[in-house]
């Protein structure tokens, strides 16, 4: 019975996996801290009160490294079940982002539902971006595995 007990918690596979994740968890959240907190709090915000109101190619360029970091990820992803956790995983991490920097009020953040109606940052919201990182995730993940039977 105690030489078993070796055999008690995650196996290689589900530590690697725990790995993982995990690592890809880090690279969006510096994804969106640069797009949140480097391009926006510092790039875009110190400019609003000259402009009427954000220019498009702005935004794009904002969240560009979180679509360099859902590419990274996205054509690591081994199944649908994976797709679908980490649109969970990305989902959580922007939102909890965004409810941190509205707490300490960091620039362009002052203004926030997280603050001003958190049922609908913390239901609806969270649906929505998480809807749409399972869309990204998605065709990121079906096209890198079209792209791989292609080559094959």
């Amino acid at each position: 019975m105690l030489r078993d007990l070796h055999m008690v918690g995650p196996t290689p596979a589900a530590r690697g996996s725990t790995r993982r994740l995990l690592g890809h968890g880090a690279v969006l959240l510096v994804a969106m801290l640069v797009a949140e907190v480097g391009i926006y709090g510092q790039l875009i915000v110190p400019r609003l009160p000259s402009v009427a109101r954000v220019p498009l190619g702005w935004w794009a360029g904002m969240y560009l490294p979180v679509l360099l970091a859902c590419v990274v990820v996205g054509v690591r992803l081994r199944s649908g079940w994976d797709v679908v956790v980490h649109a969970l995983l990305a989902g959580a991490i922007t939102q909890v982002l965004k409810q941190v920097l509205a707490v300490l009020q960091a620039p362009g953040h002052l203004k926030s539902m997280a603050v001003e109606d958190p049922l609908a940052f913390w239901t609806v919201m969270s649906a929505r971006i998480t809807f749409g990182f399972l869309v990204l995730f998605a065709i990121i993940h079906g096209t890198a595995r079209w792209a791989r039977a292609r080559t094959r």
